[in-house]
């Protein structure tokens, strides 16, 4: 089973995401059943009413996604990640 970051949903929000699947299996849909079944999990056992992800702006495999599993780009909301200069991304 699939649990996602928060065990509980805050005020009806939860978070969840971060789904990779190897480069040798990507584009079978595997992607999108486990972060429909994350979805699936906090509405029926959190109780959330909204889930949100993090997806990167050039992530687009990522974004179609999502998108796929019901979920869409909330244009008023932005999030960001501080890291040194001189560090690697650890997300695409």
């Amino acid at each position: 089973m699939f649990w996602p970051h928060h065990r509980y949903a805050w005020g009806g929000l939860t978070w969840g995401g971060l789904v990779a699947v190897a480069e040798a299996h990507r584009g079978q849909g595997l992607g999108k059943t486990v972060n429909a079944m994350m979805i699936d999990q906090v509405i029926r056992n959190f109780g959330a009413s909204h889930i949100y992800e993090l997806i990167s702006a050039s992530n687009i495999p990522s974004r179609r996604m999502v998108e796929a599993c019901g979920l869409r780009l909330e244009p008023s909301l932005t999030c960001g990640i501080a890291t040194p200069q001189e560090s690697k991304r650890f997300t695409k």
